[in-house]
């Protein structure tokens, strides 16, 4: 007795069951979506050994042709603004044995892609960057490749991201989702732009307290998501203050003393169905006499600590606060709510003394060793000698670890007065926006530009192109961080099934995969978790399966899941 079998790949749906089937085949037909690398899924074709991917521009008779032994392949290079067609041609060694249908879809333009309009202009790209390793740019809602090529943007969606509106902190998850901060929340979005999860209103008690979130929003490992918002506190002026704030326009009169309009900071996390889980509220650590011996660095006329910044290092449970106008770091255990340490200027209250020196600095970020990384935007006016730079310096010695001036070459003066963010990439280089100074780059920790641009706007009316300083950058190494596609070799006889299970990671992380081999119950049969898996490289597992101890009569279930996004799984169902 023999078995004939039918491989049919099923994606699972994580929300709605019903859409497996319409999941089998992506790009689905006719679909229009806001990117150039695309990845395309089909399902697994009977005694297929190897498919090709056939992609036509369309009006157009040249043919790209894709080998690939998996069910899923990224491809790069797609153009904006152009409608294509697809298919998938499956082979059994150099015999044609299946296909699918003919598919289009449409890589729809944007001004924001427009390179006309707005450019990278690239100076320096070492040899051994990868080009297709991705630069999320927030001001201007986009991605851009090394080369500086556009790839992805965020369309306008109404009622909630509108195209004149600026965007900050502009980030990709671990999910291969975005998140953001527009004008009037929280969002994070799919890569299609759909909103998924947007940050409750901020109780605005009272009502002028002017709430709103700003600056810093990120989703945390743990699902939960941690947002920087704001609120205005009416304040008496102390009588020794009066004199210098006299002319702000933010004073009022309450109960026959004048009091002055002052922001304080708060840090939100929130459960993904939207429950504060914590916060911490600056206004509870920061005593007035530290508040009103410093002006706003804009004006000078308004009190305020301007919090432009945190991040949470979770394996320490510890979270990194910066306030501009202070010109100070804080450390704050998370469990307790105190401040721990503190950075930068001496403050009146007597605050710690530190070496560290920096002034009106934009970002906190930790860095994998648990130093602190920022951008030291140094003087808000320009004075001599005042260049902005990178400072990483370590919390517990308080003493500076690497530092870099940016004023690195004579294309620019090095001095940013506003913005600007650092991050630590994977290789240990720094990723730099310089905010104000429209200037992006990275650096090595031996101080060697490895990559450097200015972002740039066409004026149409001075007929040049011109600065657009962006706020903060973000790396990403692609739209699609973890992915895989999947092959299956089957042998059967009277009494056992022999498997081979191949995954292929096509994503641009390390990831690693369960694999599960289910009866028509979904009983377990047989389980395993690979080895991390790199990407461009691939996994087999193998599987022996004794007929009749399984009595299994109709149906083996083979499930795959990502273990480091839960959310990608495919689903095989070999049928008798």
């Amino acid at each position: 007795m023999s078995f004939k079998r039918t491989i049919v790949l099923q994606l699972l749906a994580t929300v709605l069951l019903c859409l497996q089937l319409k999941a089998q085949i992506s790009p689905a037909d006719k679909s229009t979506f806001n990117y150039t690398q695309v990845c395309f899924e089909f399902p697994l074709m009977k005694n297929a050994t190897i498919y090709y991917l056939h992609i036509t521009e369309t009006n157009s008779k040249v043919i790209q042709k894709y080998k690939c032994y998996e069910n899923a392949m990224i491809i790069n290079g797609l153009s904006f603004g152009k409608t294509y067609q697809w298919k998938v041609v499956a082979y059994n060694r150099n015999t044609p044995v299946d296909s699918t249908g003919t598919f289009t879809f449409t890589v729809a333009g944007s001004e924001l892609t427009n390179t006309s309009h707005y450019r990278l202009k690239l100076n320096h790209i070492d040899t051994g960057i990868d080009s297709n390793e991705l630069i999320l740019i927030d001001y201007n809602r986009i991605a851009v490749n090394r080369m500086g090529t556009p790839i992805w943007y965020i369309p306008e969606i109404k009622n909630k991201i509108d195209f004149k509106e600026r965007i900050r902190d502009l980030k990709i998850t671990k999910d291969g989702t975005f998140t953001l901060l527009n004008n009037k929340s929280a969002l994070e979005c799919d890569i299609n732009g759909k909103i998924i999860w947007e940050a409750p209103e901020i109780n605005k008690t009272p009502k002028d307290s002017g709430s709103f979130y700003h600056h810093c929003f990120s989703k945390l490992n743990n699902g939960n998501y941690m947002v920087l918002g704001m609120r205005y506190t009416y304040k008496k002026i102390p009588s020794e203050f009066k004199d210098k704030f006299k002319s702000s326009q933010n004073l009022k009169e309450i109960n026959g003393s004048t009091h002055i309009r002052v922001e304080y900071g708060i840090i939100y996390e929130f459960s993904p169905d939207k429950k504060l889980v914590w916060s911490w509220d600056s206004q509870d650590h920061i005593s007035d006499e530290d508040i009103f011996s410093h002006g706003n660095a804009d004006t000078l006329t308004n009190p305020g600590p301007h919090m432009n910044s945190f991040d949470y290092n979770e394996a320490k449970d510890i979270v990194a606060v910066g306030f501009r106008d202070l010109s100070r770091i804080c450390i704050i255990d998370k469990k307790t709510g105190k401040v721990v340490n503190s950075f930068g200027e001496t403050l009146p209250s007597g605050d710690v003394t530190t070496s560290i020196n920096f002034k009106f600095q934009h970002d906190s970020r930790f860095t994998k060793k648990g130093d602190i990384a920022i951008f030291n935007n140094n003087e808000i006016f320009q004075k001599k000698d005042s260049v902005s730079s990178v400072i990483v310096f370590n919390p517990k010695s308080k003493k500076v670890e690497w530092s870099f001036k940016c004023d690195f070459d004579s294309l620019a003066n090095g001095k940013s007065f506003k913005g600007g963010s650092v991050s630590e990439l994977k290789n240990g280089n720094f990723l730099v926006s310089m905010g104000h100074l429209n200037r992006l780059f990275e650096v090595t920790r031996s101080k060697t530009i490895v990559w450097d641009g200015f972002y740039e706007r066409f004026s149409p009316s001075e007929n040049k192109w011109i600065s657009y300083p962006q706020y903060r950058i973000s790396y990403a190494s692609s739209l699609y961080p973890y992915k895989f596609g999947v092959s299956i070799t089957e042998e059967s006889n009277p009494k056992e099934c022999r498997l081979m299970v191949k995954v292929a990671n096509i994503g641009s992380e390390k990831d690693s995969y369960k694999i599960s081999v289910k009866d028509e119950k979904g009983a377990v049969i047989k389980e395993v978790n690979t080895n991390l898996v790199s990407s461009g490289e691939s996994n087999t597992a193998n599987f022996k399966i004794v007929i009749k101890k399984y009595s299994i009569t109709k149906n083996i279930f083979i499930e795959i899941q990502s273990l480091s996004n839960k959310n990608i799984a495919k689903k095989v169902v070999i049928s008798r």
